[in-house]
């Protein structure tokens, strides 16, 4: 029996999987791609409630310096956006982005570290700060710190002056989801790959890791039975130590 929302999107996935399967002649890997892509946007339209405005859109993400971003597999957006001429792409300003999601049909070390460079990418060029719910940071760093907020950073550790800037930053940017169907088949796999992104050696420039903190990393890493969750207050709140300045900002389940 299907009890939560969660539970039902699980068994879609599966139904629509087997479709897939029905297809898995066929090896070119673009094509496999885009049937990944369009299954992780039919389930994001599925999820979302017809009242807001939302829908769900493929393509790049704009800010007001004309930038673009990468290729966006599955974007969660408001508003009206421009679409490519003759094409099912979108460009959409961030300011209307409200969830970022990168599919990979299997994910491991490297389409992990690619994903990642992407969100890192979107945090580092296209980001722009916005009106935002006052609570949304206030709940946050309180739930985080233990303490209550202010906008004066003068008393606060360096450490915890971070914490304030990277929650500001969470508050403004979109949802980052990456989504594997196939992939990691343990938690502790899927953890340790996130240990070896962000422990990159800072003397290889290959990889996106000399770039990366808190903020510029998923807010969720789904795949199979596996997941990241960022511990941002937002809603899951991780533990900052004043007495070692460590914040658990990244949990798994």
């Amino acid at each position: 029996m299907i009890k939560t929302f969660g539970e039902l999107l699980e068994n879609l996935v599966l139904a629509e999987k087997s479709k897939l399967a029905e297809f898995s002649l066929i090896k070119h890997p673009g094509l496999i791609g885009d049937m990944y892509e369009g299954l992780a946007r039919h389930l994001a339209e599925r999820a979302l409630t017809p009242t807001a405005d939302l829908r769900v859109a493929k393509g790049k993400i704009t800010n007001s310096k004309g930038e673009m971003s990468r290729q966006i597999d599955c974007m969660i957006v408001q508003g009206e956006g421009r679409q490519l001429p003759y094409t099912d792409h979108w460009i959409y300003d961030v300011q209307n982005v409200l969830a970022v999601i990168e599919v990979k049909k299997s994910l491991y070390g490297a389409d992990l570290r690619d994903a990642i460079s992407l969100m890192a990418d979107l945090r580092d060029r296209i980001y722009e700060p916005h009106e935002m719910p006052d609570t949304l940071l206030r709940d946050a760093w309180t739930s985080i710190t233990g303490l209550p907020f202010s906008d004066d950073l003068s008393a606060l550790s360096l450490q915890q002056q971070h914490i304030h800037h990277t929650l500001v930053l969470e508050a403004n940017l979109p949802l980052r989801i990456i989504l594997g169907f196939e992939g990691f088949v343990s938690e502790r796999g899927l953890r340790d790959a996130l240990v070896e992104v962000v422990s990159f050696q800072d003397g290889d420039t290959t990889g996106p890791s000399m770039r990366l903190s808190p903020g510029s990393l998923p807010s969720l890493v789904l795949c199979r039975s596996a997941t990241l969750i960022k511990l941002n207050g937002m809603p899951y709140p991780g533990t900052f130590s004043a007495s070692s300045g460590a914040w658990g900002f990244f949990g798994s389940r």
